[in-house]
């Protein structure tokens, strides 16, 4: 199957990567070189990154691949949250200014490695050996499943409804959703079968009709009923990839203005909806800092208590048990000194990784993020599956970023069983694995 992605022209990845690999390792060498005065030198390293925006930006502007969207966000939230810490002095202690800045560029420098050698690897293409479905049954299928699971949405979520309607939704937004991990996962396949959908209607040019807009809307206000940020997003990011690479491309500079306006909107409406009585540049200084600040307390820890293995990872998929499991950016959070008014620490994948195994956790952290990126990509187009697959990836990164693999393992593992319970979809056109 093709994209319009495949049809782009004159984008040179491997030029692009390259690229950003050499301006990244002169970036390691000056901070190393400069690191007795880098708290006046973080304003240079600010430009440095702003150049890997423009060659990010103007050099593979192409929204959906490995380097574009993953090398965005993090630059966004690690590179840029660190520059505002650092200016801030955030950090609760200056000996982590280079510490952390150094942690912040050899994890993009990794990043990128993992992505330059997942193209050296080629994947089989994958020997069917049962029957397609066509469109007709795959759709039926679908729907059937979009339905059932909004049901079960809503059984999840009454009591979070009721609240609301009683006036204690606040309190009690996050208690309520204890012990219910089970009635959370089926409630939470529509979020994954709906654009699964659109994605195969726009590939084979069929109508979107009243009653998929009216699923959409559905499935939207089921998720905005907690009031967590991060699932509205990943459901917006969804279908912005699904139409961006089977229904229209859209243009860096379109993208650039309405994705500066809808982080104005959303910053401003989601934490008044929330309460929280912050003033607002407050609080965006706060959501892109937060990932890189908590960095300088887990590195006071680990001096004292050493390395927590694969803690963090063991402790996500935990919650498949019966009963409350304390995630890991709760228990981190009772167990630390890090004082957050929110329910808990935020990792991001450099501090899921350096309290793992330290520099060598983060590493191997980013390296794995990088190669998977580049292996879903090389093989995104066996299938509609394994496309959708690569798309909700990508999709999760900027959560992996912020986070950590540990927040989005238990949702990545029920796409991957999801994807290839329904990846029987006959496609129309077979191409070539695109590797570049």
């Amino acid at each position: 199957m093709k994209s319009y992605i495949d049809e782009i022209k004159g984008v040179k990845p491997k030029s692009v990567l390259n690229k950003l690999i050499l301006i990244t390792s002169l970036e390691i060498i000056l901070i190393m070189i400069f690191k007795e005065y880098l708290h006046t030198f973080i304003y240079f390293l600010l430009i440095i990154n702003l150049y890997k925006f423009y060659v990010i930006l103007f050099r593979d502007n192409r929204l959906t691949s490995p380097i574009f969207f993953t090398s965005v966000a993090f630059i966004f939230w690690m590179s840029i949250g660190n520059f505002l810490n650092v200016i801030l002095t955030k950090y609760s202690n200056k000996t982590h200014y280079c510490d952390i800045t150094l942690l912040v560029s050899v994890s993009y420098l990794i990043l990128l490695i993992g992505l330059a050698t997942g193209k050296k690897i080629r994947l089989p293409k994958i020997k069917r050996s049962h029957f397609y479905l066509d469109y007709k049954s795959g759709a039926l299928l679908l729907y059937g499943i979009i339905l059932f699971s909004m049901v079960t949405s809503v059984i999840y979520n009454f009591p979070i409804i009721k609240a609301l309607f009683q006036g204690n939704y606040f309190g009690n937004r996050i208690t309520m959703i204890y012990g219910r991990g089970y009635l959370n996962m089926l409630g939470s396949f529509h979020t994954y079968a709906l654009p699964f959908l659109f994605m195969v209607k726009f590939h084979k040019s069929i109508k979107i009709n009243w009653f998929d807009v009216f699923l959409l809307l559905v499935s939207f206000f089921l998720i905005i009923i907690p009031l967590q940020r991060g699932p509205v997003l990943t459901l917006f990011l969804m279908y912005l990839f699904i139409y961006n690479d089977f229904k229209k491309p859209i243009s860096i500079k379109k993208l650039i203005k309405y994705g500066f306006i809808t982080v104005l909107l959303f910053g401003s409406i989601v934490p008044a909806i929330r309460g929280i009585n912050r003033g607002y540049l407050e609080i965006l200084r706060n959501e892109i800092g937060i990932h890189t600040w908590n960095l300088s307390h887990y590195i006071e820890m680990t001096q004292e208590t050493g390395y927590f293995g694969l803690k963090p990872l063991t402790m996500a998929l935990a919650i498949l048990l019966p009963g409350h499991q304390v995630g890991f950016e709760i228990w981190i959070k009772e167990y630390s000194p890090i004082n957050v008014n929110v329910g808990g620490a935020s990792m991001s994948l450099i501090g899921e990784g350096f309290m793992e195994y330290g520099l060598v956790g983060v590493m191997i952290n980013f390296f794995i993020l990088g190669l998977l990126l580049t292996l879903l990509f090389n093989h995104r187009n066996n299938s509609y599956g394994y496309y959708f697959l690569f798309l909700y990836f990508l999709n999760r990164t900027e959560s992996i970023i912020q986070f950590g693999f540990g927040k989005v393992l238990i949702t990545f593992m029920i796409v991957f069983v999801f994807v290839n319970l329904i990846n029987n979809f006959k496609p129309n056109v077979v191409s070539k694995e695109d590797t570049n």
